[in-house]
C-alpha cells in the first residue's frame, strides 16, 4: 500500500563552476528528470534548483529508488566540502504529505559530519569543469540570439553579461571561443 510522503531536496550555491559540478553529478546519479531548473536571485548572483518528489507512496520500489538517489547525491554535496569544513552548497531536504498531515526538516548541510573531499564514482568521462563551461557558453550563445531578436547588439549583450556574471569581456570572449584554460585562470584569479 504505501502513503504519501513528499521528500524534496533544494540546493543553493553561487559560483557557476559549483552549479556544472552539480549538474554533472546529478545526471550521473540518475536524478535529472526530477531536478527544476535553477532559479537565479535577485541579487549576489545566487542558484537554487530543487530534486523533485519522485511522485510514489512510501514503501514501493520506486520510492526506494529516489531516496538511495537522494542519499548518493546528499553524500556528494557533503564531499564537496572545503578543508574548513564550508561548502559551496547550501542545502536542505524536506518531506511532507498529506497523509501524515506533516512536514518536516529531515536532513541540512549544517548537521552532516564533515567528510574529506572525494569525487564521486560516475561513469562520466567528463571534466566537472569543462562540462560547465560548454553548458556556460550555450548558454551565453543562446543569450545572444535572444539579444539580437531584440534589437542589440552583440557588444550590447556581451557588456551585459559581463556585468551580469562578474566576468570581464575578456573572459566572456574567451568562453565564446573555446578557450576554457583562460576561463579557468581568471575564476582562479578571482578566487585569490
Amino acid at each position: 500500500m504505501g502513503y504519501i510522503r513528499h521528500k524534496a531536496l533544494i540546493i543553493t550555491m553561487s559560483n557557476d563552476l559549483d552549479v556544472g559540478k552539480f549538474l554533472v553529478a546529478v545526471a550521473a546519479i540518475g536524478l535529472s528528470d526530477l531536478m527544476c531548473e535553477p532559479v537565479f536571485s535577485r541579487v549576489n548572483a545566487r542558484k537554487t534548483v530543487m530534486i523533485a518528489p519522485d511522485g510514489s507512496k512510501e514503501g514501493w520500489a520506486e520510492s526506494d529508488e529516489a531516496d538511495e538517489q537522494l542519499t548518493k547525491l546528499m553524500e556528494w554535496l557533503d564531499a564537496q566540502r572545503y578543508e574548513d569544513g564550508s561548502t559551496p552548497y547550501a542545502w536542505v531536504l524536506v518531506s511532507y504529505g498529506s497523509d501524515d498531515r506533516n512536514a518536516a526538516v529531515d536532513q541540512h548541510a549544517w548537521d552532516r559530519p564533515t567528510p574529506p573531499p572525494e569525487e564521486p564514482e560516475t561513469e562520466s568521462s567528463f571534466d566537472f569543469q569543462d562540462a560547465h563551461l560548454l553548458q556556460l557558453q550555450g548558454g551565453v550563445l543562446a543569450l545572444l540570439d535572444a539579444g539580437k531578436a531584440l534589437g542589440k547588439s552583440r557588444d550590447q549583450i556581451l557588456e551585459d553579461l559581463a556585468g551580469t556574471m562578474r566576468l570581464d569581456r575578456k573572459t566572456l570572449d574567451a568562453l565564446l571561443d573555446g578557450d576554457f584554460d583562460k576561463v579557468r585562470e581568471a575564476a582562479s584569479r578571482e578566487k585569490e
